[in-house]
This record gives structure tokens, sequence and C-alpha cells, in this order.
């Protein structure tokens, strides 16, 4: 029994540290000195100080102008794509406005950012720390979102859609970790990177809607007293809209709507 314990005691000692787990234990404590050594500057509020030192770290980090990294493009008559220095992110098409202005618009990123980025996260992460953001951009923005402010890259320059920049980064990283992390690949051209397809998706919405439609009748009586009455109480059921919707002055207006669920029914690659 003794033997056995000591085999697995051994074998837990000899694997390798976490990193990761190291580092938090580390910043744990210094940052736990300095927040009782200046709370008292703060009116003894530990979050005040906390929130102090979030912003010095953002002063520290942010080294490259933010107007040399994220490029906006305005006005493109054809959706851009992928070239060999720059890296296209989400773009719409925007058809209102002057004349430079109609087209698409989006951002994009210099591929020698782009690559340092990707090189960045993948040397810093585990594989299955990745791996367990799969499917979940919420998770994909919270692992890659941190290492953007080092190349000053604010919180909401970069999407996190389907077709975004954020995702782009995390598929890239993903087909390319081996290479970005035994530094087989050294630069941007090297990197394979994910195309991005097309897909037709049949959704169905549940919605309940309050709607104000207004039409004209024209109905025979004696005088307006027996007219009104007889389109309010409508016993046999002629003034409905649907019977009138060619009529004059036809509007329906929603007022109010309340939404229930919607639900992706099929997703097909084109």
């Amino acid at each position: 029994m003794k033997k056995e314990i000591r085999k697995i005691l051994r074998e837990h000692w000899e694997d390798p540290p976490d990193k990761w787990g190291l580092l938090e234990m580390d910043v744990r404590a210094l940052t736990d000195k300095i927040i009782d050594q200046h709370k008292h500057n703060w009116g003894d509020d530990q979050y005040a100080v906390i929130d102090a030192i979030q912003q010095i770290f953002e002063g520290m980090f942010e080294k490259v102008p933010i107007n040399e990294t994220i490029q906006e493009f305005i006005g493109s008559k054809e959706k851009k794509t992928d070239s060999p220095d720059m890296i296209v992110g989400h773009q719409h098409y925007k058809g209102w406005g002057t004349v430079d202005s109609i087209g698409y618009t989006g951002e994009q990123l210099p591929m020698n950012i782009f690559f340092k980025i990707v090189e960045t996260v993948a040397n810093q992460l585990p594989i299955a720390k990745l791996e367990g953001a799969t499917g979940d951009m919420e998770q994909m923005s919270m692992l890659i979102r941190p290492f953007l402010k080092l190349f000053g890259i604010g919180y909401n320059d970069i999407v996190f859609t389907a077709s975004g920049l954020g995702v782009k980064i995390y598929h890239t990283i993903m087909d390319n970790y081996e290479g970005l992390t035994n530094g087989t690949i050294t630069q941007g051209s090297e990197l394979s990177i994910p195309p991005l397809k097309t897909f037709k998706v049949t959704v169905d919405q549940d919605e309940t809607e309050q709607i104000v439609y207004s039409y004209t009748v024209i109905v025979d009586g004696y005088n307006e007293d027996d007219v009104h009455q007889e389109i309010d109480y409508d016993e046999n059921g002629e003034f409905n809209w649907y019977d009138y919707e060619d009529s004059e002055n036809f509007h329906k207006e929603v007022v109010e709507s309340e939404f229930w669920d919607k639900r992706i029914d099929t997703i097909t690659q084109l």
C-alpha cells in the first residue's frame, strides 16, 4: 500500500506545473498586498484600488495607437476579401448616405498585427482552454480580448460575430496552433487562414403583435347612429380588415410586440 501511495505522489509531482495557476497565485498575493498598502488613500475602498490598478495596466499595455491598428473602410463597391497585407473582418452593405459612403462598410487589420495577435494567444493559452471555446463566441471573446489590449485594440474594436475579426482570429489560431507553438510558422504568409463561407439559414420566430388597422367601408343606413352600431357590433362579421386591404386609406401599424422564441430549422452551406 505504501509503495502505491509513493508511486501516485511521485507521478503527481512529476506533472508539469500549471503556469496559469502559478501566475494567478503570485498576482493575487501581490495584488492583495498592494490593496492593503494603498486602500487608505481611496477611503478604505478596496474596489476603488482595484479599479485604479486596472486603469494603470491599461495605460501600460496600450502600446500601439488604435488608428494604426484597426482600419475602417466605407463605400466599397464590392465585398472586400483578405489580401497578403490586410485581413478583413465583418462587413455590411450601407445603402444610404453620401455617394462615397454607399457600399460595403467594415473593418480590416494589417496582416503583421493579425499574425502577432494569433501568435501571442497561441503561445499563452493551452490548447485545451482554446478547445473549450469551440462553438461559443462569448467564450472566444473572453479568451482573446484580454490579449488585444497589448496591441492597442479596445474592447469593442474587434467584433465577435460569425464573420468578425475576433472569430477569424480564433479559428486561425486553432488551424495553426501546432506551427505557432513549435516555431515552424513565423510570419503571416505561412498561416492557413480559414475561408469565409456562405450559409442559407431558415428561421422560425414567434412574436405577439398588437396591430392597429385603418380602413374604409361603405355602409347603407338611415342615420349615423345606426351605422355606428352596425359596424361596432358586426354581428355578421362583415367588417374585418382583411376584406378591406384595397380600401381607401388602408394602413397597418404595429404599436407593440413581444418576442417569444426563435428557432433555427436548417443551416445549409451555399
